[in-house]
């Protein structure tokens, strides 16, 4: 694995090579500043794997530096860790969103550090895997007509949709802000109930292309909150809403619904997609829990995955038309009552 580190600190940058190095992973290009690592990244005649960058250097922080990074095509999905002594949530938010995927707070462990890397070194191997899995399958296609090159449970990219990172990503971020940043906060789910047949149903592309909206309609509806968003795989969407009283999800699935309505979503062949859409039951974010630190995000998860298996045993309403519109003239007057979920079958 070819990391390169970014510090401007020299003491910090040599300690990193000897961690790294430790941990199996020699290969380690150390540069002092920002426009150091994009003049490295530019002359580099291979890609780099990872990054390791501090967040307070002068000119250009490691956010921006980041931000910058994920805007070159070949580092998209590039692991990026954060290490830093910056602890506040306002810089963890803006590494995360940024799009760091995960972040060590200084003085670091050395055997956490080591663990990091290595797990960074994991989710590229994965990456590789399925990068050669598309080639493959590329060259197939003028052959085979119908492929279906992404899995019901896979992970699907998302780009450009605000609030939205990676799984992994989501995961390290709540893992961060577990020893008292997250208290107050509530994490909801959301899951595509019928996602086995619009996946059965899809291209590819077309389905990639409905999980992308999927979660712009969820953002959208987010956007009163503080948030982050990510897509967990089986049309699982799962938020942290900070900030976030119990009226902020009352009417969210609803107005999710009708967002998700408003595309008038299709299949490759035209015909109309029926996407229907459930929400679990908000978790509240207590205290630390140093046993089961991400126990919140699975109780969310279940709660949702429930409440999905209950929607699929149900038939879709034959009344649905009239319901959306019903519920679409009560938001638009700010006197309407709140809209029940059994109204949308949530």
């Amino acid at each position: 694995m070819k990391i390169l580190a970014v510090d401007d600190d020299e003491i910090i940058l040599e300690l990193l090579k000897e961690v790294v190095a430790a941990a199996g992973f020699p290969d380690i290009t150390l540069v002092d500043s920002g426009a150091a690592a994009l003049k490295a990244i530019e002359q580099s005649p291979t890609r780099f794997d990872c990054f390791l960058l501090d967040i307070q250097m002068p000119e250009m922080d490691g956010i921006q530096l980041c931000d910058k990074i994920r805007k070159i095509p070949a580092y998209r999905s590039t692991p990026v860790l954060m290490i830093t002594a910056m602890a506040d949530r306002q810089y963890i938010d803006r590494a995360f969103a940024a799009g760091a995927s995960d972040y060590v707070t200084k003085p670091f462990d050395v055997l956490e550090l080591g663990t990091r890397v290595k797990l960074a070194a994991r989710l590229i191997k994965e990456q590789h895997a399925v990068e050669d899995k598309d080639f493959a399958l590329e060259a197939l296609r003028d052959q085979i007509e119908t492929v279906q090159s992404i899995h019901v449970a896979d992970e699907v990219q998302i780009e450009g949709v605000a609030g939205v990172i990676g799984k992994l990503a989501f995961e390290n971020y709540l893992l961060q802000l577990s020893r008292g940043g997250l208290f107050g906060s509530s994490l909801v789910a959301f899951q595509i109930a019928n996602i086995s047949t619009i996946h059965q149903h899809s291209s590819a592309a077309d389905f990639t292309n409905t999980i992308v909206d999927v979660a712009e309609a969820i953002s959208d509806n987010l956007r009163r909150t503080e948030f982050f968003l990510a897509y967990r795989g089986n049309g699982v969407f799962v938020a942290i809403c900070h900030k976030a009283v119990a009226d902020s999800f009352t009417d969210l699935p609803a107005e999710i619904a009708l967002s998700i309505r408003d595309m008038e979503l299709v299949y490759d062949n035209g015909a109309k997609m029926d996407v229907r859409m459930v929400m679990g039951q908000p978790v509240k974010c207590g205290f630390f829990n140093p046993t089961n630190t991400l126990e919140p995000l699975w109780k969310a998860v279940d709660s949702v995955e429930l409440r999905a298996q209950s929607m699929q045993r149900r038939p879709a309403s034959s009344g649905w038309s009239s319901k959306i519109n019903t519920i679409r003239n009560r938001l638009k007057h700010p006197s309407a009552k709140h809209v029940s979920k059994m109204e949308l079958g949530f």
